[in-house]
C-alpha cells in the first residue's frame, strides 16, 4: 500500500492531535492493531467471502424465530461489521499520520507537481542541510491569507542564511493557486496535486486544518510543527542569531 493510499479521519476528534507519542503507540499497539490481526486472519481463514456468509446464516438463524429480529440483527451485524472495520483502519493510518508528523520524526517523501507541471519531490527540498518549513495552505483559506504576510516576511529575512519553504497547496484549480500566488507575492517553492483536501501530502502528515506548517532540520527530522506569526519569528532567530 502506498502512502497516496492512505486516507484522513473526516470527523475523529482534534484533542488527539495533541496526545504524546508514547501514548498513540500504545493505542495501536494494543487496541487498534490486535482488533484488525484477529479480523483480517478470521477473513483470510474464511475465505473472500467468509464474512459475508457468516452474516447470511446469522440473519436466517434470527428470521426463522421473528422475521423483524431477524432482519435488526442480521443488519445490525453488517453494519457492525463494515463500519467497524473501517473506522478502526482509518483510526490506524490517522495514528500513523501523527507519528510521522511528530518531533524528531524523519521526514516522509512524496512526489507532487509544481507550477509548471513539473513532479517534483519533497527531498528535493529537505534534508539537503538546511531549515525547510514545508507551509500547507489553499487560495480560498481565508486564514491562509492572512498569515502569508508573515510567512513572507521570514522568508525575505531568513532565505539568505539558508533557510527555505516550500508551499503545499490544497486548490483543486490551477488558475486560483497560481493566481493567489502572484497576489499574495510568494515567491518560494510550490507543489500540490490540485485535489484540495485529498491531498496525498495532507492524508502522509494528518493535515485536517489549514494553515498548518511543518519545520525540517538540516537532517531532514522534524524540528517543530504549527509555527504561525510570532512563534515562527521566535524559532527561526533562535536558529539563525
Amino acid at each position: 500500500k502506498t502512502e497516496a493510499d492512505i486516507l484522513m479521519v473526516p470527523y475523529f476528534p482534534d484533542v488527539i492531535q495533541n496526545w504524546d507519542v508514547s501514548v498513540l503507540n500504545w493505542i495501536q499497539d494494543n487496541i487498534v492493531c490486535p482488533f484488525l490481526n484477529v479480523f483480517f486472519s478470521l477473513v483470510t481463514h474464511l475465505g473472500d467471502g467468509g464474512i459475508f456468509w457468516i452474516c447470511v446464516a446469522v440473519l436466517m438463524l434470527f428470521f426463522k424465530r421473528t422475521r423483524k429480529a431477524g432482519i435488526t440483527m442480521g443488519v445490525a451485524l453488517v453494519l457492525g461489521l463494515i463500519i467497524g472495520n473501517g473506522i478502526l483502519k482509518n483510526v490506524n493510518n490517522y495514528i500513523q499520520a501523527l507519528k510521522r508528523k511528530a518531533v524528531g520524526a524523519m521526514f516522509t517523501d512524496f512526489t507532487m507537481n509544481d507550477m509548471q507541471g513539473t513532479p517534483r519531490k519533497l527531498s528535493d527540498y529537505v534534508g539537503k542541510g538546511d531549515y525547510v518549513l514545508v507551509d500547507f495552505w489553499a487560495s480560498w483559506c481565508g486564514p491562509c491569507r492572512a498569515e502569508m504576510p508573515n510567512v513572507k516576511k521570514a522568508y525575505e529575512q531568513f532565505h539568505p542564511k539558508g533557510f527555505e519553504i516550500v508551499g503545499i497547496s490544497f486548490d483543486a484549480q490551477k488558475d486560483a493557486w497560481q493566481k493567489a500566488t502572484t497576489q499574495l507575492g510568494i515567491t518560494w517553492p510550490q507543489m500540490s496535486d490540485l485535489k484540495a483536501w485529498n491531498c496525498e501530502a495532507g492524508a502522509i502528515y494528518g493535515i485536517r486544518s489549514i494553515p498548518a506548517t511543518i519545520l525540517f532540520g538540516p537532517d531532514g527530522k522534524i524540528v517543530a510543527t504549527d509555527l504561525r506569526g510570532e512563534e515562527l519569528q521566535k524559532k527561526l532567530e533562535e536558529i539563525y542569531p
